[in-house]
């Protein structure tokens, strides 16, 4: 249960292996995503998420029965979580979790995966700020600014289907404004320029790896000609925002236009931006420092939490369905317009509305993306304004078929979702009664048992 993320990932890169890590960070415990709880992440193109990647768990039921599922169940070591038939992995997890509800999990195992990449990432520094002492081989990062939601979305499924990413992350135009200034007042500065606004409403990022030097330029090939189909903008990857500069590139948008509309009409300029910022080896220190930082988010899935709740110290997050990639851009269109209330009152941070994050799973054939919330715990009329939004996020994954949103799991939830969806919240009272029939297993973020009438 104390094994994180980072610590596994870097011992299994001396090895030439890699595992699955969620977005809350390389900090995170392997086993509790894994057994207990949702497990998206950055790295969903190359290895789906937790669900997909258990491979067998050992079982504390809330009776104090031990359980061994999976081949490990038979003595026959720990390389399959599920035999023919229906799989026990549905009544333990499913797609969310039980969330402590139905016992505690002691030991895992999980799927590897391959990793291409270096051994060891060579850095210096100290604590947060760790910087590359040089630049991997046949590795690429891609900060890509779409000129719109569907050149965005064809995008998604273009790279999916190639399968050349290793990691993908849709980044929401305020986060990109905050990754790229150092505080808060640098922030303010750079909005008021309307450049990001005019760049990055549309934005992904992804990770490139390749085992040969034949594959990572095929892989490069294949990238630049999805950029060229969907007339995206490649964006810098070193360097922080210089505000006055954007304030004059700034009144350069407002007379003629966004930059994505020149580089669709004259293609040339795309490769102009791509060589200077190819030879990331050859970069400053400053720009080491900020290609660094993309390493860290796109391989080692590092969560900045000095970036990401810097102008509000709290979040909160709605909608989120492990779905399709169009029901999850279309999901971020809804969050965007039902955020716009609170923000015109001042009860939530002005993040322009969309601040929906995730991307593509497994080649394209799945999608999520989650509407972040930026609110402020000190004003309970601010805290109660994203409660709202929850709440209506889940009416709006029933009145849209969105499908069951992240904030889908407790009793209320589930009685909402439910008959929406099979009548699942019932199978999942019959399945707490049977496993928990003392109630020692807090209930709260799962289900209640069964009601029994007594004759």
């Amino acid at each position: 249960p104390y094994v994180r993320a980072i610590d596994l990932q870097t011992r299994l890169f001396e090895h030439g292996l890699n595992c699955h890590v969620v977005s809350a960070g390389g900090h995170h415990s392997v086993l509790a995503s894994a057994t207990s709880a949702w497990g998206t992440g950055i790295n969903g193109p190359t290895m789906g998420y937790s669900a997909r990647n258990l491979l067998g768990v050992e079982w504390v039921l809330p009776t104090g029965e031990v359980v061994t599922i999976g081949s490990a169940g038979e003595g026959a070591g720990w390389f399959s979580a599920d035999g023919p038939g229906p799989a026990v992995r549905g009544v333990m997890r499913g797609f969310q979790g039980a969330f402590g509800g139905l016992g505690v999990f002691t030991k895992c195992s999980l799927k590897l995966y391959r990793w291409d990449g270096p051994k060891v990432l060579e850095v210096e520094g100290s604590s947060p700020d760790y910087t590359l002492k040089e630049f991997p081989p046949r590795i690429s990062m891609n900060v890509m600014s779409f000129p719109t939601k569907d050149a965005m979305r064809e995008a998604g499924y273009k790279m999916g289907e190639a399968e050349i990413e290793y990691s993908h992350f849709r980044t929401p135009m305020f986060f990109a404004a905050m990754g790229s200034t150092k505080n808060n007042e640098e922030l303010i500065e750079v909005l008021k320029s309307g450049v990001f606004q005019q760049m990055a409403n549309y934005t992904l990022i992804n990770g490139i790896v390749g085992y040969s030097d034949d594959e990572f330029e095929w892989k490069s090939k294949v990238m630049d000609e999805i950029i060229r189909e969907t007339k995206a903008m490649l964006m810098p990857t070193g360097g922080m925002a210089d505000p006055d500069m954007l304030k004059k590139v700034g009144k350069f948008t407002k007379i003629f236009g966004s930059p994505l509309a020149l580089l669709g009409r004259f293609p040339f300029l795309q490769k102009i931006l791509k060589t200077l910022d190819a030879g990331v080896s050859m970069l400053s220190k400053d720009k080491m420092g900020a290609a660094s930082s993309l390493v860290w988010l796109l391989f080692r899935h590092a969560s900045n939490c000095r970036g990401t709740l810097r102008v509000s110290q709290a979040l909160a997050t709605t909608l989120g369905t492990l779905d399709t990639w169009d029901v999850g851009v279309n999901q971020a269109d809804w969050i965007a317009n039902a955020k716009q209330g609170p923000i015109s009152e001042g009860l939530i941070v002005d993040d322009g509305g969309d601040l929906s994050c995730g991307g593509t799973f497994e080649g394209g054939h799945m999608g999520y993306l989650e509407g972040i919330i930026l609110y402020d715990t000190q004003n309970p009329k601010s805290a109660l304004a994203a409660d709202r939004l929850i709440e209506e996020g889940v009416d709006a994954s029933i009145e849209h078929k969105f499908g069951v949103p992240i904030a889908g799991f407790g009793q209320g939830s589930n009685s909402r979702l439910g008959p929406e969806c099979g009548n699942y919240h019932i199978w999942l009272s019959k399945i707490k009664s049977a496993l928990d029939p003392n109630l020692a297993a807090d209930p709260h973020f799962y289900v209640e048992p069964e009601k029994t009438t007594e004759k």
